[in-house]
């Protein structure tokens, strides 16, 4: 494992260039699809604004909090915790269990995102945006990161996933997160054939419709399998997302970053 270590070290140094390398690569994938309809109201340009500016400062939360899933891995592993610091196991079945298991985890918080009040509150900042694209897969809420983290580096922890494993997860998610939000259609013999196991951006856009059955749907972790397997799949080859955005915040105040980072503090009408 010694290799796999050095690799992840390679990793944790360059993973800043993983990051945007992807969201890169992903952009030209977007340009390259047909796209789906403009903005609903309010400026492009603010909207731009509001989403990058939330991925700074969500960013900027991220340096100064001095814990990560990297730094869990690392810790069950000086203190012999976790279920591969106590059973040998094969690279290829740590790689596995760690994939499948981040977007298990992920998938289930982001239905508590959903189902919590207080994790909702949060949460809509997402989505409030009036379009689906590559810029909505960066913005969030900065309070929105810490309890995501936190529930990363329980289940980094308890597996006792090394730092290889944890980085090339947590890329994979990257990848994913980005690939959702893509604005592009594509042949749909091509998105029904990988709307069997991934989820699409056809699929994800549902998720982000403003009629709360269709909000509620398609949570993915990358993998549409747990939709499948827990009740909350919809077929975006059945069904078009009525409305993107949310019909309780305007246009307006969702490309507004000011008032963006002040609504979790406004009460809403319930959902």
């Amino acid at each position: 494992m010694a290799a796999l270590d050095q690799a992840g070290a390679w990793l944790l140094s360059t993973m800043g260039w993983w990051i945007v390398g992807l969201f890169l690569t992903f952009m030209l994938l977007e340009l390259a699809l047909p796209g789906n309809q403009a903005p609903r109201g309010g400026s492009n340009g603010s909207r731009l604004v509001t989403n990058f500016g939330m991925a700074a400062l969500t960013a900027f939360l991220g340096l100064a909090i001095p814990f990560s899933s990297v730094i869990a891995a690392q810790m069950a592993q000086d203190a012999g915790f976790g279920l591969f610091n106590a059973v040998s196991a094969p690279w290829v079945a740590v790689m596995v269990v760690a994939v499948l298991s981040r977007s298990f985890l992920n998938y289930w918080v982001h239905r508590a995102f959903h189902a919590v009040p207080l994790l909702w509150r949060l949460h809509r900042i997402h989505h409030c945006d009036t379009h689906v694209d590559l810029s909505l897969s960066l913005r969030q809420h900065p309070l929105d990161y810490p309890p995501r983290l936190l529930a990363f580096a329980a289940g980094t922890a308890l597996l006792g996933l090394p730092v290889w494993a944890v980085l090339i997860a947590d890329l994979m998610l990257v990848a994913t997160n980005y690939w959702e939000h893509v604005d592009g259609r594509m042949p749909k013999r091509l998105e029904r054939a990988l709307g069997l196991v991934f989820v699409t951006p056809e699929a994800h856009r549902l998720h982000h419709s403003t009629f709360q059955p269709q909000t509620d749907s398609n949570f993915g972790g990358g993998l549409i399998v747990w939709d499948r397997l827990f009740g909350t799949h919809r077929d975006p080859q059945a069904e078009d997302a009525r409305q993107i955005g949310l019909e309780e915040v305007d246009p307006d105040t969702a490309a507004h970053i000011g008032r963006q980072l002040a609504l979790p503090f406004v009460k809403l009408p319930r959902r």
